[in-house]
């Protein structure tokens, strides 16, 4: 077992592990995470190939942060509040609290079988308030379109 460090300051309200990364929310309000990010699961907001080739050997190598890092929450959702967390396979969802508004979701990460919610299903790396969720909408894989 080894120990893993939060900056300085904070303290963990709740953790979530997925397949390889963590994800803890902090007394805060706060997300900080770790592990893999390939399938952009640590909601870096960086939309690029996290793969490398490796010149080398020739082979791929994984993106990945051995220390807690602060997700992205900037932009439209500067301001929101983490209320909850949960790490899946390759992706993470988090529960947030919109200033003056009610609560969301926000994914990120791993989500071409439609697990982080958005239309397109796509991986995402920029963490994103989800709204296809409210319109109870599905998406039709075999017509790659959406179903009513």
């Amino acid at each position: 077992m080894q120990r893993m460090l939060l900056p300085e300051g904070e303290r963990a309200a709740q953790v979530s592990v997925g397949g390889e990364h963590t994800v803890v929310l902090t007394k805060k309000g706060g997300l900080l995470a770790c592990g893999a990010d390939d399938a952009m699961q640590l909601g870096r907001g960086r939309d690029e190939t996290v793969r490398e080739y490796d010149k080398q050997g020739g082979k791929t190598s994984r993106f990945f942060s051995t220390e807690l890092v602060p997700v992205n929450l900037g932009g439209p959702l500067k301001g929101v509040t983490c209320k909850g967390v949960s790490a899946g396979r390759n992706f993470t969802a988090v529960r947030v609290q919109v200033p003056g508004g009610p609560d969301g979701i926000v994914t990120f990460g791993q989500g071409l079988h439609g697990q982080l919610g958005r239309l397109p299903p796509r991986h995402c790396a920029a963490p994103a308030l989800l709204k296809t969720l409210q319109s109870k909408q599905e998406w039709d894989e075999t017509r790659n379109a959406l179903r009513f």
